[in-house]
């Protein structure tokens, strides 16, 4: 048929390991992209698709939460909320708008690598691209967080294409990584992006400079 692609919402996801408690994931980590198999894998996901159409349905991230008060052990952990418009076959794609995650570490965090995405992606059109506006991502440690090779923070935004009008808009989100009142982070590589249109993106790193509170410690091994 002819008509609008639905709209897409992310749900709300969490995790709240308390002191004293643990999880450990023991199987291998999985080579699958679209994690199909997702074997290795600790994943809160929230991210929402939105569907195609004459018009692109709009794609809205929800919010992913994983607090670790105990100890977690995992040979990967993701926490996401991205938006995805939806194609327009005809009119204009979809807006794609990214949701918020927030990673807090007070106990202990174990992983060989971690990935936290929250971008917004606009939709293909004919006659417009979909915006896209990157959301928000926040690592919190205040306990001991080692990665042993790469943990990448992806809080991009892009607009989609048209084929006979305008692209559209990319309004870059926020990333931030602190470690702050004694906590300590080692990891192997960390990345933090919030790509987009100029001057639109935040990016930020801070080892408890940018708060009340006492410092921490941020390395890569």
């Amino acid at each position: 048929g002819n008509g609008d692609g639905g709209d897409g919402f992310g749900g709300i996801v969490s995790l709240d390991v308390l002191l004293g408690g643990s999880i450990t994931i023991t199987g291998p980590l999985s080579t699958d992209p679209n994690l199909v198999d997702p074997s290795g894998t600790l994943v809160f996901n929230a991210t929402a698709f939105a569907g195609k159409g004459a018009n692109g349905g709009n794609g809205v991230g929800g919010t992913s939460t994983a607090t670790i008060d105990g100890s977690v052990t995992t040979p990967n952990i993701q926490v996401t909320a991205q938006g995805f418009g939806g194609v327009g076959t005809s009119g204009t794609g979809g807006n794609g708008t990214g949701g918020t995650s927030l990673l807090e570490v007070a106990g202990t965090l174990d992983a060989d690598n971690g990935f936290m995405g929250n971008g917004g992606y606009g939709g293909n059109g004919v006659t417009a691209g979909g915006n896209g506006v990157g959301g928000s991502g926040t690592v919190d440690v205040t306990g001991a967080m080692d990665v042993a090779t790469t943990f990448l923070m992806q809080d991009d935004a892009t607009g989609g294409t048209a084929t006979a009008g305008a692209a559209g808009t990319a309004d870059g989100g926020d990333a931030l990584f602190s470690s702050h009142d004694g906590g300590s982070a080692t990891i192997g590589a960390l990345t933090l992006t919030a790509l987009g249109d100029p001057g639109t993106g935040k990016v930020a790193v801070d080892a408890g400079s940018g708060c009340d509170c006492g410092p921490g410690a941020i390395a890569a091994v």
